[in-house]
């Protein structure tokens, strides 16, 4: 996808040319059956070197197009929102802060993440497929801040479920770790 409403992750830690292309994964918050659930999603895109658009030197892919307009939320310390619904499918990037994602139809099924690379997910369990929704409660002694990103037209990215529950730090820092590496052939064949 091109085009001047797209987002795009990159990086600027870059070593050396990319061997293979690696796939992103991250976390989704969707619904199966009305009831919200926690998956680690792989996309079908790749990154790839960045070479042109003010982005040299890193490594970059597209996360979709993005639609409505972008959101930027504080919220303060210890602030529980209680059970909701994403109002619609979309990026939600914490910047700042650290939030607890917990689900009402699974008392097991909680996830506390910090802002940064793992605090990156995508939320799709809006009303029409999630009776309850999710709860989020930020935690800690510090406002969050986060940035939110509809997708165009509802859409999700195409991607596969990993398994259920949130990335792991590995699955997701599988790309800091390959960037770190200069993108050596070995480096992506042991990942």
């Amino acid at each position: 996808m091109h085009g001047s409403g797209i987002l795009g992750v990159a990086s600027s830690f870059l070593l050396g040319p990319m061997a293979a292309p690696v796939k992103p994964s991250f976390s989704a918050i969707t619904a199966h059956n009305g009831s919200s659930v926690f998956e680690c999603w792989q996309f079908d895109t790749h990154f790839s070197p960045s070479s042109g658009g003010g982005l040299p030197g890193g490594a970059i892919t597209q996360l979709g197009s993005i639609g409505r307009e972008a959101s930027y939320g504080v919220f303060p310390p210890n602030f529980d929102m209680g059970l909701h619904n994403a109002p619609r499918k979309q990026w939600v990037v914490s910047i700042r802060g650290m939030t607890l994602f917990t689900l009402p139809d699974d008392d097991t099924a909680s996830a506390c993440v910090s802002a940064g690379e793992l605090n990156v997910l995508f939320a799709a369990d809006t009303a029409d497929i999630s009776v309850k929704g999710h709860g989020t409660n930020f935690v800690g002694m510090t406002e969050t801040i986060t940035l939110f990103f509809p997708t165009k037209d509802d859409e999700e990215p195409a991607h596969k479920v990993l398994h259920s529950g949130f990335c792991t730090a590995e699955e997701v820092g599988g790309v800091r770790e390959l960037l770190l590496s200069g993108f050596s052939q070995e480096a992506v064949g042991e990942m």
